[in-house]
């Protein structure tokens, strides 16, 4: 009953991603969904500790830019951590919680009495990658404190002590014990996109992260979201994995579970061909991904045709295996890029000849949504595959705040 209370409540609550949104905001700048309430949730802990991967780092595309920790921090009267890190998977996410145990290797076998050394981690146990923390995880190794950073130049791994002291031998690999400012905050687990095809991994790193978990706190276990690939819609090879992982993270946490892709999923907007179309196929609508880059179509495209002509020329990034919406309402058709040529002023490729400061999609159609004809002047816009807009990160942070909330 209580997911579709959610989902009921939910529904309907999101900004259409083109008409009625606003575009060229910086990041944070979306305000959360509608509140649950005009009083801020009181939660029965000191703070809230978001872990995860991207999906919690969030800030992504160029437009209509926010993270769901922001925006739940400002539904709770408790402060709301941000320890979402690009790229980590459910293992290095356990490393840096410290549920998941690492090993550090110390080079020459000797921690010094001051300063630097490097170490090593076995792959998948780092605790910190060259997208970060920034500034380290701190820790312990043999009961000496420092910071395990990223050197970017060796692309290996240093440990700094915090202070001087003596010399310690460090013969044998040696657990890295990670400092956990957090320990007592509710954490909140989003995690397993970026290794969703081991199963076993995330149930083990899962456990292990819910074991730190002080008696008669509240936790919170995210499911993951599938891409807007074909093997990851209903009935393909990737999505039957994530539905296997979901019913497994369900199955160890219970009433700690969120089916959060579910709740993105029902927050479809019906007027949109493109986000029927991914409501049919049980995927994040498009309404509610990240978007990198807005044009207008510089000339019309036919119901068939595979070459499509943008402007202005400000493609952020966009290229092959990317999507582009085109269009809106019952229009709406999302096509999936297979090559882009940028065609600045001084473009000197024979294809841009009559195309200058406008950028040449080639696509595949009868990707998403409605394959039809669409009008010089149609809006673009540009779709991150993985990743949510502000309006999704926001129904996020509802749902969570909704969770706490009746969870005392």
């Amino acid at each position: 009953m209580r997911m579709r209370a959610l989902i009921g409540y939910l529904s309907g609550s999101v900004c259409l991603f083109v008409v009625g949104c606003t575009a060229g905001v910086t990041p944070n700048s979306s305000p959360p969904v509608t509140p649950i309430s005009s009083l801020p949730v009181t939660v029965p802990s000191p703070g809230v500790a978001a872990w995860g991967d991207s999906m919690t780092q969030g800030n992504k595309g160029q437009f209509d830019v926010n993270n769901y920790p922001a925006q739940l921090g400002a539904m709770l009267t408790i402060p709301v951590v941000n320890e979402g890190i690009s790229g980590n998977t459910s293992t290095q996410i356990g490393v840096r919680e410290g549920g998941v145990p690492a090993y550090a290797t110390v080079q020459g076998g000797v921690i010094p009495a001051s300063g630097s050394v490097e170490v090593t981690f076995p792959t998948g146990y780092e605790p910190v990658t060259s997208v970060g923390p920034t500034a380290g995880t701190p820790g312990n190794i043999l009961g000496v404190h420092g910071v395990v950073t990223y050197d970017s130049a060796s692309s290996g791994y240093v440990f700094t002590r915090s202070t001087a002291g003596s010399a310690v031998s460090a013969s044998a690999p040696a657990q890295f014990v990670v400092d956990t400012p957090y320990a007592n905050y509710l954490p909140v687990f989003w995690e397993g996109r970026n290794n969703y095809g081991a199963p076993p991994q995330i149930i083990s790193d899962l456990k292990a992260q819910i074991a730190t978990v002080p008696p008669g706190q509240d936790y919170l276990v995210l499911s993951i979201t599938n891409n807007e690939r074909t093997t990851e819609w209903k009935g393909g090879s990737g999505y039957d994995v994530i539905v296997k992982d979901n019913q497994e993270m369900q199955a160890l946490a219970g009433s700690h579970y969120l089916d959060i892709r579910e709740i993105l999923i029902n927050s479809y907007d019906p007027t949109q061909a493109n986000d029927v179309s991914d409501y049919n196929k049980d995927e994040v609508p498009t309404s509610l991904r990240a978007i990198p880059a807005e044009f207008t179509l510089a000339s019309a495209v036919g119901p068939s045709d595979t070459t499509v002509y943008t402007t202005p020329g400000t493609p952020f990034g966009l290229g092959g295996n990317a999507v582009i919406a085109v269009d809106t309402g019952v229009n709406a058709e999302d096509m999936n890029i297979t090559a882009v040529t940028v065609c600045d002023r001084n473009s000197s490729l024979p294809q841009c000849t009559n195309h200058l400061n406008q950028d040449i999609f080639t696509v595949q159609r009868g990707f998403e949504g409605n394959q039809t004809a669409h009008a010089a002047g149609a809006v673009v816009v540009g779709i991150d595959t993985v990743h949510l807009n502000g309006k999704g990160t926001g129904i996020v942070a509802q749902a969570i705040a909704t969770y706490l909330s009746s969870y005392k």
